[in-house]
């Protein structure tokens, strides 16, 4: 079956190549020797850091011994179709780690984030977008359109056919620190609310009240995937840079009891709905 998008297909891709070759007893330093590349390519390919050529595609399979031509065409379709642009026609605007989480993001069963400093990206408004863009990130206003852009169409994945369950929490600090207008700020309130209505969305949110917690870390995204070849992906971003963890059973176990923890402490439903319209009537 067909991967669903280019991120998805080029690491796919890398997973099976690594795995030809470990089925060989091959090293990566002996599979660079005997084609005469370096073993810092060959380590790019199965990291998916780099896409592999249909040229090269061919004398890795010769190397693994996969000579059936039909099998040599449905890696060299993967290989074509993980050069699609998708989400990489945003490269240089966003980090390349979160290139990579969008594309997953896409394909997920489940998705789990916590934010305590921003709304996050797929319940903004597109004020809310442009000003924390210009005020807090400082970008161009050429670039500012082209994000609001990228973040727009990420939230067309609220309403796809195929889409994750949302579960998403916010903290109240968020909440209380108004962004732009009165009006605008209302606005992106009861956005919130509205999207909280959707299918297989649901937000909450985070008290003071509940004081320390796991969350004060930092923001973080889980992704856990079911019935798919795909590892569940952590991604985090801070002042520091980004992380994304793929492939840590231990590291990603922890976030999810971590998530599972802030979840038991934070109000959704109706007491969420009723929390963002006590907060949005204080700003009429």
């Amino acid at each position: 079956m067909p991967a669903p998008n280019p991120v998805v297909d080029k690491h796919l891709l890398a997973k099976e190549l690594r795995r030809l070759r470990e089925e060989r007893g091959l090293t990566q330093q002996e599979v660079a020797e005997g084609l005469r590349w370096t073993r810092e390519k060959v380590g790019r390919i199965e990291t998916a850091a780099t896409s592999v050529s249909t040229v090269d595609l061919r004398r890795l399979l010769a190397q693994y011994e996969v000579t059936d031509e039909q099998s040599v065409e449905e890696f060299e379709r993967r290989a074509v179709a993980a050069q699609r642009p998708g989400w990489n026609e945003y490269k240089g605007l966003l980090p390349v780690r979160y290139l990579t989480y969008l594309g997953f993001e896409e394909v997920a069963t489940t998705m789990r984030q916590y934010h305590l400093s921003l709304i996050p990206g797929l319940l903004q408004t597109r004020a809310y977008m442009r000003e924390i863009l210009t005020h807090v990130s400082e970008i161009s206003p050429r670039d500012v359109r082209r994000l609001i852009e990228a973040r727009t169409r990420r939230q067309e994945l609220l309403t796809a056919e195929r889409r994750p369950i949302f579960k998403i929490i916010i903290d109240e600090a968020v909440l209380r620190r108004a962004v732009g207008s009165n009006r605008a700020w209302q606005d992106q309130l009861e956005h919130l609310q509205k999207v909280n209505q959707l299918d297989g969305v649901n937000l909450m949110v985070l008290p003071f009240a509940v004081g320390p917690h796991p969350g004060l870390k930092g923001a973080f995204n889980l992704l856990t995937f079911e019935d798919a070849p795909y590892d569940d992906l952590l991604y985090m971003e801070n002042s520091e840079g980004d992380r994304i963890d793929r492939d840590d059973d231990d590291v990603n176990a922890e976030y999810l009891q971590i998530f599972e923890e802030l979840e038991s402490k934070s109000l959704d439903g109706q007491a969420f709905d009723d929390f963002i319209s006590k907060i949005a009537a204080s700003f009429t």
